[in-house]
């Protein structure tokens, strides 16, 4: 019996590491053509350079709905947003032509007869690019493109950014247990190298570099703090207000440190979050198998695609698995705690530590209300304060029932096949206790489909397939910290029977 189940044990964990090695190699190639085909709309930096020699003017950018803004225009608004900082854009129509402001930025293959109706109301070609047209009245003439500012300037507050990060890290392993071996950061060091190589091939990017985290953190260092409406008024929102300000805040110490708002090296702070979550999975174990799951969360396509874009959700795993591991050691307040921290930096990781702590306390674990009320006080506390100022989540309606389709849409990109096998098989190599997270990960899932239902962007598609994959992979990480963890236990047993 004991035989049969050695051999069991020893397939399900020959399928994990062939699960593994199949999720590096996917995640391999994604980082080759993301090499060779950056796919960074070199658009955009086009109308930001134009946009940013006429800083001081209020630029309005046309769009083709100024009402209703679609993917497009807004990634341009994005992008301008930065270069005019802390000034915001105007989207503007042809449909009201008074609210105008003295400077319109336009695309450069404007038919004829609206190159003649913005001649007509009195602005001329001011200067162009390839991709652009800036348009003027009133005497408003371009300056000079301003400085950008220098690398080794800008290594200076990201040096300190990631040294305060790599010393949180330490700290909380040696007050919890011993660190990774010396193949581990070896491997850590080739993550964070393959990692940053591809995130240097550009500055930062829509939506999130320039707008709503490191946008967000220029905005407030350029205006002294927070500006006045910041939260209330449609202008802003671009840099989603009520988002958490985990990300944003780590940036903004950055660009204090260094005293200026680089757009290069800040988006190594992505990169660094995902190498030390790396270590912190891989924990004390040596085991090929289990090094190998722990790559594979960090290689996957969608990880490589999170450091590319300065992806809060990076973050949000590392402190999630420090606190996990602190609970599974010692089930103290301490560990909840900084669960909860995961919280400021993607919202949806309170529901996950929420139904980690439920499952725990329905299995008979240790886990008690006020360790409950420690994991979700970050989160309540930035919730409360975001709808005491005002500040809305925009592109949502929750005052309706989305419509059925919408829901199994979100259901069905939330449940993808991918996600479903890696926690079955992570469940199946790291037994029952594994089991219980894959529980509350699954739970997690359903809530975060649902809540994605109401969203009434009319692009419901691509929102889904670019959220959806970088939810579920906060889901399974979880599982594959849990699985992990049971197999260093297992080393662990199994080496003092034999010290015995």
């Amino acid at each position: 019996m004991s035989l049969l189940r050695f051999r069991k044990r020893q397939i399900v964990v020959g399928v994990a590491l062939l699960a593994a090695l199949a999720a590096i190699a996917s995640g391999i190639v994604h980082f080759g053509n993301s090499l060779v085909h950056k796919g960074i709309p070199e658009h955009l930096f086009a109308w930001a350079e134009l946009a940013s020699r006429f800083q001081g003017s209020g630029i309005g950018v046309m769009c083709s709905s100024a009402d209703a803004v679609d993917s497009v225009d807004r990634a341009r608004l994005i992008a301008i947003s930065w270069a005019c900082s802390p000034h915001s854009p105007l989207a503007i129509d042809f449909s009201d032509v008074a609210c105008w402001p003295q400077v319109i930025i336009s695309s450069a293959f404007l038919s004829a007869l609206d190159r003649r109706r913005i001649l007509d109301l009195g602005y001329v070609e001011a200067a162009s690019n390839e991709f652009a047209i800036a348009w003027t009245n009133a005497g408003v003439m371009p300056t000079d493109l301003p400085a950008k500012v220098s690398p080794l300037r800008e290594s200076v507050g990201v040096a300190v950014v990631l040294s305060a990060m790599l010393a949180l890290w330490m700290w909380w392993r040696r007050s919890n247990g011993a660190f990774p071996s010396k193949w581990a950061f070896c491997c850590a060091a080739i993550v964070f190298a393959m990692l940053s190589a591809l995130t240097l091939t550009h500055t930062l990017t829509s939506p999130n570099g320039l707008g709503v985290y490191a946008g967000k953190a220029k905005l407030f260092f350029v205006s002294g703090g927070i500006p006045r409406g910041f939260f209330t008024l449609p202008e802003y929102a671009i840099y989603q207000p009520s988002y958490p300000p985990g990300l944003t805040s780590a940036a903004l110490l950055a660009y204090v440190v260094s005293w200026a708002c680089g757009d290069w090296l800040v988006q190594l702070i992505v990169p660094f979050a995902l190498s030390l979550l790396f270590l912190e999975l891989a924990d004390c174990t040596s085991r090929p198998v289990a090094l190998a799951v722990a790559l594979a969360v960090v290689l996957v396509p969608v990880a490589i695609k999170m450091a590319g874009g300065f992806y809060a959700e990076p973050l949000a795993a590392l402190v999630l698995a420090m606190g996990l591991h602190r609970i599974w050691r010692r089930g103290d307040w301490a560990g909840w705690l900084m669960s909860g921290v995961s919280g400021l930096f993607r919202r949806e990781c309170i529901i996950l530590v929420v139904a980690l702590w439920a499952v725990e306390k329905l299995s008979g674990a240790d886990a008690k209300w006020r360790h409950l009320a420690v994991a979700a006080a970050f989160s309540v506390a930035w919730e409360s304060l975001a709808c005491l100022v005002g500040a809305r989540v925009y592109d949502f309606d929750f005052c309706s029932w989305p419509a059925g389709q919408r829901v199994f849409l979100a259901l069905e990109a939330a449940f993808s096949w991918k996600t479903v096998a890696a926690v079955v098989v992570l469940c199946a190599a790291g037994g029952r206790r594994c089991g219980n997270v894959a529980v509350a990960s699954l739970l997690f899932l359903l809530a975060a489909a649902l809540l994605a239902s109401f969203n009434i962007t009319p692009h419901f598609e691509w929102f889904l397939a670019n959220t959806m994959p970088r939810v579920a992979w906060l889901a399974v990480v979880p599982v594959a910290a849990r699985a992990i963890f049971e197999t260093y236990k297992q080393q662990q047993t199994k080496g003092n029977k034999v010290e015995s």
